[in-house]
């Protein structure tokens, strides 16, 4: 409920002050931000309350979504209040909404809801500072308006990931078999999305990746991996790629060391990424 209310983590001028607030709602930044900002806030209200016959249809909406986008729990800063709120029926009724996987995404019809009744808004301010102030009046509130609205959702300075590979895998693509590459430690957004940008230089398969959504039994092959040769020559794979950035030294250095127990021969080790065959 409070992500509502706090500015986004991205914003130019509090984010970096919001962010640990975010933390606590037991989410990632993404999902939670549902800030719907003052100035469109109020906007919007005085855009319903002088237009209730055309917007009561966009006002229930608003409504009705932002209910489903509290999820099965009710929280408020990450502390469960209630259980059973529509959205958990509403799931057991029309599967279909599952789909949606997140339920804060539900938010985004609050969002147009929002963003039409505020157009009503201003629309009456237009009308009344025109009627006081004249066109060059009403053009300049318009102005203010739109600088506030630009002043509450601004993101900060975009941090941007250096688009690069270990040197590793230009020698790894050189190798004319097919066979997949297991990166270790599976999981992770960020660690899946820079295993498939290493995978656009070695060319082999993977079996780690960033996907939104996978058919049923195939996120559980990690569980049924067995690192031994004979298994990995048995299913089309030949290497393992530990990735010491994602890991604690301690599972770094275990790892290694258990692999080359299991049979596993050693390729290259730039000490960020290691790679070893399987056969």
């Amino acid at each position: 409920l409070a992500s509502f209310v706090l500015p986004p983590p991205y914003h130019w001028l509090v984010g970096e002050r919001v962010t640990p607030l975010y933390k606590r709602l037991g989410t990632n930044d993404w999902e939670a931000t549902h800030y719907v900002g003052v100035t469109v806030g109020l906007l919007a209200l005085y855009g319903w309350w002088r237009n209730r016959r055309d917007l009561n249809f966009w006002f229930g909406t608003g409504v009705f979504f932002t209910v489903l986008s509290f999820g099965p729990v009710l929280r408020i800063w990450g502390h469960a209040i209630g259980n059973y709120w529509p959205y958990y029926w509403l799931v057991q009724k029309v599967p279909i909404i599952q789909m949606a996987k997140t339920a804060g995404r539900f938010s985004i019809f609050l969002v147009a809801a929002l963003a039409i009744a505020a157009a009503f808004g201003v629309r009456e301010l237009l009308t009344r500072w025109q009627w006081r102030w004249g066109a060059r009046g009403a053009s300049f509130g318009l102005l203010i308006v739109a600088g506030l609205i630009v002043f509450e959702f601004a993101p900060g300075p975009a941090s941007l990931t250096p688009v690069s590979a270990p040197a590793l895998y230009y020698e790894i693509a050189k190798d004319t078999d097919e066979g997949a590459i297991v990166d270790v430690p599976a999981g992770g957004w960020l660690a899946s999305e820079r295993y498939m940008l290493y995978q656009t230089i070695h060319g082999k398969p993977i079996t780690v990746g960033a996907v939104s959504r996978a058919k049923f039994g195939e996120l559980n092959f990690s569980e049924e991996l067995q690192y031994t040769p004979e298994f990995f020559k048995e299913h089309g794979l030949k290497y393992v790629a530990l990735h010491k950035q994602y890991m604690s030294n301690k599972d770094w250095l275990q790892w290694q060391g258990w692999l080359v127990e299991k049979g596993f021969t050693l390729v290259v080790n730039d000490g960020q990424v290691a790679i070893y065959r399987a056969y």
